[in-house]
């Protein structure tokens, strides 16, 4: 899993915060994010975000 992908998941929970994935700074080729940090990255995303993307999430 590298930067891109994480970015893509970003826009993926929340359209709204693509402008935020923009400014990820990617990492380097020997780091590999944890599922553990994706997971509390995504869940801080979604508190975020604004409410209406929960009735989007259920769609």
């Amino acid at each position: 899993m590298n930067s891109e992908h994480v970015k893509h998941l970003i826009a993926e929970a929340a359209p709204e915060l693509e402008v935020v994935a923009a400014k990820i700074r990617p990492l380097p080729e020997n780091v590999i994010p944890s599922d553990e940090f994706l997971k509390r990255t995504r869940l801080r995303l979604l508190q975020l975000a604004p409410k209406d993307t929960e009735s989007r999430q259920a769609a």
